[in-house]
């Protein structure tokens, strides 16, 4: 269960003088750390669009209880796996929390986010 949630750093960058629609959202996870029954994240969340005309980025950080973490950040370390239930809530936490930021200054900024379905059939990350 993650317990807390803070952004570190925000970026927005616009090359062009308006943002062309469509585009990337990626999430990195940069970092893991276990501590004691808990595991520290680290993330990017990006939104590129297209022709380059500009992106966001949101750097920021998580805790999720874990009674297993040395194990789970071991086994991330050598494989870039983590446990189904612990991958599904990263990703709808951070997607959730960033997508809702995202389009709030989109909004200001008027721009759009538009998520398009992958070509590709996506699986449980373990």
């Amino acid at each position: 269960m993650i317990t807390d949630h803070w952004v570190k750093y925000f970026e927005m960058k616009k090359n062009e003088k308006k943002f062309t629609e469509g585009g990337n959202i990626n999430i990195n996870l940069t970092s893991l750390k276990a501590k004691k029954d808990r595991i520290e994240i680290e993330y990017e969340f990006k939104i590129t669009y297209k022709d380059k005309s500009g992106h966001l980025l949101i750097k920021g950080s998580l805790i999720a209880e874990d009674k297993d973490a040395k194990k789970t950040v071991e086994i991330w370390e050598k494989e870039k796996k983590l446990p189904n239930a612990l991958s599904r809530e990263i990703l709808n936490h951070t997607v959730n929390l960033n997508r809702i930021r995202a389009a709030g200054i989109l909004r200001a900024l008027n721009a759009k986010m538009e998520i398009k379905k992958s070509p590709r059939e996506y699986k449980p990350a373990a």
